[in-house]
């Protein structure tokens, strides 16, 4: 995967990722800033922020105008905002490239952030709100970060809450777009069939010749912190729904961390897939499920190792007791050589499925660096995972899986709270 990077004087950062057999192209901009970067009077201004980008720029003055040029070309376009980075991208066919660019640039250069708009704009992410807080297992997830990192902007919604967002103004907005969408905050890639050179010379003549601009101080360094478990750590919502959704989290690593590797291999181990040994147990053995799985989320300074499970509603203090049981093993006993070596194969045969097209092999090569500030190749992270011992992954089981590092939110019919704090113990 041979790519070019090249940083400009102003501090943006550019990749280059021609692959001469693809039939696409795609443009992707990431900007290093998330929700945790927000003043909790702006909650939600970052995703805000993101919306507003799609309803109007200075060559294209509507959504409409946006939103039809892209669908004229048969083009599929997006953006994602997280807590510590937002993204946009365009991919469309190759012929297009210098069209999806110059779209793109001019959304995030000029944008209009019309007042009218915001207005409407609030309505629309009220209703996706509300959207995501009728979803029980996205409810369950969202109260798990709020126990995990209480009175923090990591622990609160990406998406803001009523009082938040219905008080952001076309002010604030420019003024956070101002603050942070300045080149050495941003990290521009394009991937695909595409001419270098003119990919290069619209860069310079567009995004390079931006003036530089300091990035404000991080204020959220050390706010994130292991605190000792308690109740305020479990948060539980009784809804009289068929099926009961649980979050489960315990306090991990960052994303340079190098334990990662082994946590990832351990995430697998315990619910990676349908041969994981929750899978087996509570959905194929004992019936008490239809979605279980384990996965870990990295940050900056800390992390996450989460389970999520769909549950009779009957069986969730049983489904914990055996989660339960299911990590004291893996502190307690080794796995054994061939579960280890099956999950290493899985790890990167699912890790070379995903970089089958343009967008991926980018997203694989920038997320690295803003994360980590290294870039592995695919050859270097299938070594990583190699190198990963039965003693690794008993050691992290060890580290991570105690009761101060512990959270818990359950989101249905949930009528003995009690009985569910004690049925989980590490």
């Amino acid at each position: 995967m041979k790519y070019t990077h090249k940083k400009y004087e102003n501090g943006l950062n550019l990749f280059l990722l021609p692959l001469k057999d693809a039939e696409s192209v795609v443009f992707t901009i990431m900007v290093k800033v998330g929700s945790r970067y927000e003043e909790q009077k702006l909650a939600g201004i970052t995703h805000f922020l993101e919306h507003m980008f799609f309803k109007g720029s200075k060559k294209y003055p509507t959504s409409e105008l946006i939103s039809t040029s892209v669908d004229a070309i048969g083009g599929d376009w997006n953006a994602m905002t997280g807590k510590e980075t937002t993204e946009f991208y365009i991919r469309a066919s190759k012929k297009n490239f210098k069209f999806i660019f110059d779209l793109l640039t001019d959304m995030l250069h000029n944008p209009l952030f019309d007042a009218t708009e915001i207005e409407r704009e609030k309505g629309v992410i009220l209703e996706e709100m509300k959207m995501y807080r009728d979803n029980p297992r996205s409810r369950a997830e969202e109260n798990l970060d709020k126990a995990m990192w209480p009175n923090t902007r990591l622990g609160e919604e990406i998406i803001g809450d009523e009082k938040s967002l219905k008080g952001i103004t076309q002010t604030d907005l420019f003024n956070y777009w101002r603050t942070w969408y300045v080149p050495a905050n941003i990290v521009l890639g394009v991937a695909g069939n595409f001419n270098e050179v003119v990919a290069e010379n619209l860069i310079k003549k567009t995004w390079g010749s931006l003036p530089k601009q300091k990035v404000p101080k991080m204020f959220w360094a050390d706010q994130v912190k292991i605190n000792s478990s308690d109740t305020s750590r479990m948060i539980f919502e009784n809804r009289k729904i068929e099926q009961a959704s649980i979050s489960l989290g315990f306090i991990s690593y960052a994303h340079a961390d190098k334990k990662i590797p082994a946590l990832r291999l351990l995430s697998s181990i315990i619910g990676g897939g349908m041969s994981s040994r929750l899978f087996i147990r509570l959905r194929e053995k004992l019936g008490l499920a239809y979605s279980i799985y384990a996965y870990s989320e990295g940050y900056y300074e800390t992390g996450m190792f989460m389970v999520n499970a769909g549950l009779r509603s009957d069986s969730v203090d049983k489904a914990l007791t055996i989660i339960g049981e299911e990590l004291k093993t893996l502190i307690k006993t080794k796995v054994t050589e061939e579960e280890l070596r099956k999950t290493k194969e899985q790890s990167k045969g699912r890790m070379a499925l995903g970089l089958e097209d343009p967008q991926s092999k980018l997203d694989f090569i920038i997320g690295q660096f803003v994360m980590t500030g290294k870039i592995l190749t695919t050859e270097e992270v299938y070594r990583r995972v190699d190198k990963v011992s039965i003693t690794d992954i008993q050691n992290v089981a060890k580290e991570i899986f105690s009761s101060k590092r512990m959270a818990l939110s359950a989101v249905g019919p949930i009528t003995n709270q009690d009985k569910l704090k004690k049925s989980i113990k590490i």
